[in-house]
């Protein structure tokens, strides 16, 4: 290579040693601080070398940006090739950070016909690599990055080598984790923060590395892991003044804080850092996950405006997830495909799969089987495939009764209970909390308001045998029951009905119960008059929606009106959101039933459908709380569909319910028996009675 150095001057050779061996004397950047604008500008190594440390140890952008432009016109005014190549290496960096992907791409394109050795060569391929993820085109950008490692490995320098790998190993997660291949994106991570932790003269690496794999554990799903890195990540950037990376660490909290439903301290994180990190949509997003639908929709507005012809996915998915919660699912449906069109085009598979799972949430809410199985099964395989936990665009009740669906139905049923078990089921605490003394004072005055509005015991009804347990999990459970007999009015032709109701409000503690309590008044105010299933569950929805979205809390609600006929009873049963219900026949066979939906208050309005079934002498029907199913065993392992039907089926055919609930809870104490309930556990068994064949006037 040809070269044209400036006048050296022992300065500007020390710079230039400095960035060629990528080793910083501490008193070399203290003459480098020391220099004004003036001095910097007559020397472009010494100009260079500064603009790198500020970018890359201090994150301030903007003076680096300038003083790298100096660096590389003084380099070409001088005809310095070597010089000017270093700088390019910089520049391109700086081209990523002021969003000029396109120039970059081009420079870069020109510099790497040039011949230069291998750490350079790396170098613009990971400029490259930077400009190539800016303009959203993954693909080709994994291939710059991989580019880079491969040369790298030609590198004869030990120090440069490692240097240069930790460097391109923690960009290139992210890339990996676009084209879809999240555990390559954390094995990459994890092999840079290993090499920036082996070496003491790497220390300055290691915030960007923690940040980087921090964000990759939290792209995969493992939220406490990347809570504890962000917060180092965090810690050691104030340490390093690194201003830009301390606000993106803390906004990055603030990510793993929403994803954990924690939305008030997230929105403290993202005021903190006063950003909203690398996700430009998520002022709509914590908008949506707030109820605050009209705002949400005009901030994803407002970001395609701006976007122009840039990549609309993520907007377009929110748009999606707003029409969803706007109770249009059509719609959602219509903008959801065309988020998905946009993934496609560029590779973002991972993107993919969270638009696969919110199609199979629009299926449901159109009860089209169809787009819940297909979207359903999309997402996940690719979820089993990269054992992922978690999605883009985190919407807990919407996703919940997915899964749930998904175990049922036999859905990669494996990995649909591993993601309820992890994400919804949470662990008891090692040991007792114990509350303050209020707390506990307005605990125990809940607790006894709600015992107040709840049955102690199921009715009793002529040719049915009825058996119930409540068993709340915390001082205050989030489930309830009800039972509304109406007896028979022969004059007007009135049959004996029973309606039957298990409830189970997404929370504990005070405002569960608080909003309990509203449930409980509504629910007896409708269900009293014998309104049919859906009618009960719409009314209850529109009664208590202006606080659950409020509180961002929802009910899991089923609602059995059984009606006494010759021979049996007729059921008329809705679910919203809660576990199907279970049927056995008198013969020993078992079968749900199959309603499916969302909670009451999921959305701004909803309709539930009715499902009929017809119940004859020694036929049992059972309603219960996912406290069943979901109840887990130390391994973490949840007791099951499968299994709660087999304990059904066992069941001698002349048990009566009590017998039946027994054996139930029985079960699954013996599954559980070596952790606490995580969650409240209610049952209700109905057996028909040989009496109901006998009816006549009814």
């Amino acid at each position: 290579m040809t070269t044209h150095n400036l006048p050296p001057t022992e300065l500007g050779l020390d710079a230039r040693a400095a960035l060629c061996q990528r080793r910083y004397p501490s008193e070399l950047l203290a003459a480098l601080d020391a220099l004004d604008a003036a001095a910097l500008r007559a020397e472009p190594w010494a100009a260079l070398l500064h603009g790198r440390q500020l970018c890359r140890l201090h994150s301030r952008f903007a003076e680096a940006t300038a003083l790298i432009d100096d660096a590389l016109a003084g380099f070409r005014a001088a005809g310095d090739g070597e010089g000017e190549l270093w700088a390019l290496a910089e520049w391109l960096v700086m081209r990523y950070h002021n969003g000029a992907y396109a120039a970059g791409q081009a420079a870069a394109a020109a510099a790497l016909a040039r011949p230069m050795p291998a750490y350079l060569r790396a170098e613009i391929h990971f400029g490259q690599f930077l400009c190539l993820i800016g303009a959203v085109q993954p693909r080709a950008a994994v291939a710059a990055g991989e580019a880079a490692l491969a040369v790298l490995d030609t590198e004869p320098d030990a120090w440069l080598q490692r240097i240069g790998r930790i460097q391109m190993l923690r960009n290139i997660a992210a890339g990996y984790h676009y084209l879809g291949q999240v555990c390559r994106a954390v094995a990459a991570a994890e092999q840079a923060a290993t090499l920036a932790q082996a070496h003491p003269d790497t220390a300055d690496m290691r915030p960007w590395c923690y940040y980087e794999l921090g964000l990759a554990y939290w792209r995969h799903g493992r939220l406490s892991t990347a809570a504890e890195l962000l917060g180092q990540a965090r810690r050691l950037a104030e340490d390093w003044q690194h201003r830009e990376l301390w606000r993106w660490a803390v906004a990055a909290q603030g990510h793993v804080l929403r994803d954990h439903d924690r939305l008030e301290a997230a929105l403290a994180a993202y005021q903190l850092a006063n950003c909203w990190g690398e996700d430009p949509e998520g002022p709509a997003f914590i908008q949506l996950r707030q109820g605050r639908l009209a705002e949400a929709r005009w901030s994803c507005e407002t970001l395609l405006s701006l976007q122009g012809e840039g990549p609309h996915g993520d907007a377009l998915l929110l748009l999606g997830l707003i029409e969803l919660k706007s109770n249009q699912p059509a719609a959602a449906l219509d903008l959801l495909d065309r988020a998905s069109t946009e993934y496609a085009g560029a590779g973002l598979h991972y993107h993919q799969a969270t638009v696969q799972l919110y199609r199979a949430a629009a299926g449901m809410a159109l009860q089209r089987t169809e787009l819940i199985e297909h979207g359903l099964r999309g997402y996940l395989a690719y979820a089993v495939r990269e054992q992922l936990l978690t999605c883009g665009w985190w919407m807990p009740d919407l996703i919940e009764p997915l899964l749930i669906y998904a175990s049922r139905y036999q859905i990669e049923p494996a990995w649909a209970e591993r993601l309820l078990a992890e994400r919804f089921v949470i662990a008891p605490p090692a040991s007792p909390i114990v509350s303050p003394s209020h707390e506990h004072t307005e605990l125990e005055i809940a607790r006894r308001m709600q015992l107040s509005l709840l049955p102690a015991q199921p009715p009793l009804m002529p040719d049915l045998d009825i058996a119930a347990i409540i068993e709340p999990a915390a001082e205050i459970g989030g489930d309830f029951v009800g039972y509304f007999p109406r007896g028979a009015e022969p004059a007007s032709g009135v049959r004996r009905q029973i309606g039957l109701a298990v409830g189970d409000i997404s929370g504990k503690g005070l405002g569960a119960a608080l909003l309990l309590s509203g449930a409980v008044v509504a629910l007896n105010t409708v269900a009293a008059t014998g309104a049919a299933p859906a009618h009960v569950a719409r009314a209850l929805h529109e009664a208590l929606h202006p606080y659950t979205s409020r509180s961002r809390m929802t009910i899991a609600f089923c609602y059995a009106l059984l009606t006494q006929q010759p021979g049996g009873w007729a059921a008329q049963l809705a679910g919203a959101g809660a576990v199907t219900p279970l049927l056995r026949r008198a013969d020993g066979t078992c079968s749900w039933i199959e309603t499916s939906g969302f909670p009451l208050g999921t959305f701004v309005a909803a309709h539930w459908r009715e499902i009929a079934i017809d119940l004859a002498p020694g036929d049992i029907l059972l309603l219960f709380s996912d406290g069943i199913v979901e109840a887990m065993d130390a391994g973490r392992m949840m007791f099951g569909f499968d299994r709660l039907a087999e304990v059904v089926r066992q069941i001698e055919p002349t048990a009566d319910a009590q017998t039946v609930v027994r054996t139930v809870v029985g079960a699954i104490r013996t599954h559980s028996r070596a952790i606490e309930p995580h969650d409240d556990i209610t049952l209700i068994a109905v057996r028909v009675l040989s009496g109901a064949s006998n009816t006549r006037s009814l």
